[in-house]
């Protein structure tokens, strides 16, 4: 199971993902290539931003820091969350998203993902 940790601070924002999905064998695994797909963006994003950083990755493992972010790191952060929220919705036996400390304020379960208002 891959594990997506985000956790703010008043002067950081982080995600720390860890695991692997096993939804299929290695190379056909579309959990596992929609979290990568994801992390792998919020990186190069953040990598370009110009802020201070650091990052870390290994095999199924991706940690990402940043210092002070600005409006747009939260904004990134924001959709990346959202996004790994909308593939555990759809494959929760593959993947959890836990949220700790000011992220809280978008709430798991808020209507991400549904038909309701439609």
């Amino acid at each position: 199971m891959i594990q997506a940790t985000f956790r703010e601070t008043e002067t950081t924002r982080e995600v720390k993902i860890s695991g692997h999905a096993n939804h299929a064998e290695a190379g056909k695994d579309i959990v596992c290539a929609a979290v990568s797909g994801i992390a792998f963006a919020l990186l190069g994003y953040v990598e370009n931003s110009g802020l201070n950083y650091v990052s870390g990755e290994n095999e199924g493992y991706i940690e990402i820091r940043v210092f002070r972010p600005d409006d747009k790191i939260h904004a990134v952060f924001d959709m990346a969350m959202i996004g790994l929220m909308q593939v555990e919705m759809a494959h929760s036996s593959c993947i959890t998203v836990s949220i700790d400390g000011i992220a809280k304020k978008i709430e798991k379960n808020s209507g991400i993902g549904d038909d309701s208002e439609k």
